[in-house]
This record gives structure tokens, C-alpha cells and sequence, in this order.
């Protein structure tokens, strides 16, 4: 009973460090969105310039389309407390919310299919921002998003096969995680995800330190022969590899 409780308490930990983590990429992921997208049009998000008319690859899936996700945004946005809308929005006669203000009202699953819509010129601005090509970045918004709902709502992340892996085949990966290519069907498991996340938080400069609080975390993981970071897709060497070795 007493290993039940140590690992609900490490889960517990390990889902407020992330939920930090998590916080910093969506905060930079609104800020990039909005100031590249805002360039091109401050109202792209509704009017669809810059965008695709459906995900690129989902050619004629039109779930997975603009005007599904325009659908989705307004009726958010109709639910909004008058509080909620309390700023002045409104943008050259149009009482459409521009993009600056747009995405403060996007939840993240909102907002990583908004940037997964972007065509070629408007995602790789964005993609720019964070080091890397849009068909990565997209791959791990969607893939941070379904982290991030299992955070959100509490639920357990220490052993969790995820859906949306993160892209890691490509041979434009960033050289510090070029190890996600070994890991084999542990790419669905946590650790891909905290490598992506690590790698993104790379030029962080607000004191905070993920490798740091990580390895505090994993530290107090129960020990027990069924229990283990392998469980969590970690490589036996992981704490050696060059993304771990890197300096804010």
C-alpha cells in the first residue's frame, strides 16, 4: 500500500512540473502565433489567409478543416462571459476579435490546430521561432496538446502509451535529439515528450531549469523491481545524451 501511495505522489509531482513546462511552450506558442499570424492578417485565423483550406495531408477531411475549426472557435467564443470579452477587441469596423487577442481566448488544442492549418510561408515564420521546420513543429504541437489534456485533467502520466508521437524520423531533427530515433515503440510512451520539451525550453531565460526539477522528480520514483523508467520510455542513458547536457 504504501508503494500505491509513493507513486500517486510521484505522478502527482511530476504532473505539476510539467504543468509549468507545458505553460511556458503554450505562452510562446500564443505569442508566435499571434505576432507572425498577425503580421500576414490580424484577423487570419477568421478570414483564412495564410491558412490551408484542410490540414496539409487531410486533403477533402473537412473535420479537419478551417471552416470546421471557425465552426468550433465561434462557438467557444458565443460561450464567453461578458468578463471574459470585458477588453475592446473590436478591429477597423469589424467586431471580430483580431489574432492578438484571438488566441488568449483559445484553449491549446485550439490554437496547435490553427498553426497545423498554416500554409508553407505562414508555418515556417512560425516554425522559425522555435529552431525547427513546420512538419516538426506541428507534429509536436499536436503531440504536447494530448499531453497536456492528461495534465489538465489529472490524469496518470508515469506509464501512459499516448496517442500523436512526436516526429522524430525526420532528417531535418534537431541534433540533440537525434536518440528519439532509437527508442523504437518507446516513442509513445512520456519521455519523447519531455525530450521535445526539454529541447524547446533550450534558450529559457526566466531562471527556471526542466532538466533540474526533472531529475528532483525522478528521484522519487518508488523503487520496485515492476517499477522503473523504462516503464516511461526513458533510454537507459538518457541522462548522458547531448540534450541533457545542455546549459540555459
Amino acid at each position: 500500500f504504501d508503494q500505491v501511495i509513493s507513486l500517486i505522489s510521484f505522478d502527482f509531482h511530476l504532473r505539476a512540473l510539467l504543468f509549468q513546462e507545458l505553460s511556458r511552450f503554450e505562452t510562446k506558442l500564443r505569442t508566435t502565433v499571434a505576432y507572425v499570424g498577425g503580421q500576414v492578417d490580424p484577423l487570419f485565423h477568421v478570414s483564412g489567409n495564410g491558412l490551408r483550406p484542410t490540414e496539409e495531408g487531410c486533403l477533402g477531411d473537412q473535420s479537419k478543416g478551417h471552416a470546421a475549426w471557425l465552426d468550433k472557435y465561434r462557438n467557444s467564443v458565443s460561450n464567453l462571459s461578458p468578463e471574459d470579452l470585458s477588453r475592446n477587441f473590436e478591429f477597423e469596423n469589424t467586431s471580430e476579435i483580431p489574432i492578438w487577442g484571438a488566441v488568449e481566448l483559445m484553449d491549446l488544442g485550439q490554437l496547435s490546430k490553427l498553426y497545423r492549418l498554416t500554409d508553407q510561408f505562414l508555418s515556417s515564420k512560425i516554425s522559425a521561432e522555435f529552431g525547427c521546420t513546420p512538419s516538426i513543429l506541428k507534429s509536436w504541437t499536436a503531440s504536447i496538446n494530448v499531453l497536456r489534456n492528461y495534465v489538465a485533467h489529472h490524469g496518470r502520466i508515469w506509464n501512459r502509451r499516448f496517442t500523436y508521437p512526436p516526429k522524430a524520423s525526420s532528417s531535418f531533427l534537431p541534433k540533440e535529439l537525434e536518440h528519439l530515433r532509437r527508442v523504437g515503440d518507446g516513442i509513445n510512451l512520456l519521455y519523447p515528450r519531455l525530450a521535445v520539451l526539454r529541447w524547446l525550453e533550450r534558450d529559457d531565460l526566466h531562471g527556471f531549469s526542466f532538466d533540474e526539477e526533472l531529475r528532483k522528480v525522478l528521484s522519487s520514483l518508488p523503487v520496485h523491481e515492476r517499477i522503473n523508467l523504462g516503464s516511461m520510455g526513458f533510454p537507459t542513458d538518457w541522462h548522458d545524451t547531448e540534450l541533457w547536457q545542455l546549459k540555459n
